[in-house]
């Protein structure tokens, strides 16, 4: 197993980061670590019901969805139809919806949070990792490089 996969499946690192690698990168680790990733691409979400329909569909949300913030928190709480020892969501393209909806994306990414340290508790790790392009700054910490970075 490779650092990263290593590191991704540390749940007592896992949180909400700007991302650092290549998102092929990640998600190569992440099925080294049975560790389920989701490449989703936001860069064209135009506001909070884009954005949850992206995650819905990438995840494959159960029919009762109810496509708000309750709803998504409580199905990344679930999970339970998903395969893998925890998660990783690839926040794609995200300069688009953090910089022009800074209210939802901070909503949102206060939600992932959120998930993170509910499945922290449960000692399975949770990610989200916002990608946009070189020079972008999501205000998000980098990812850690490896688990024991601090």
């Amino acid at each position: 197993m490779d650092a990263l996969s290593a590191l991704l499946r540390d749940s007592g690192r896992a949180g909400v980061y700007h991302l650092t690698r290549e998102p092929w990168q990640v998600a190569a680790s992440a099925g080294a670590a049975n560790i389920a990733c989701f490449r989703i691409d936001i860069g064209r979400a135009h506001g909070k019901a884009d954005f949850l329909d992206h995650i819905a569909k990438a995840m494959g949300f159960p029919q009762w969805f109810g496509n708000n913030w309750d709803a998504l928190e409580d199905c990344l709480k679930d999970l339970s139809w998903l395969p893998g020892n925890g998660w990783v969501l690839v926040l794609e393209k995200s300069k688009h919806f953090g910089a022009g909806h800074g209210s939802e994306f901070d909503e949102a990414m206060a939600l992932m949070a959120d998930v993170s340290d509910y499945w922290r508790a449960q000692d399975r790790p949770f990610w989200t990792l916002i990608g946009g392009p070189d020079g972008w700054n999501s205000g998000f910490p980098p990812m850690p490089s490896q688990a024991n970075d601090d």
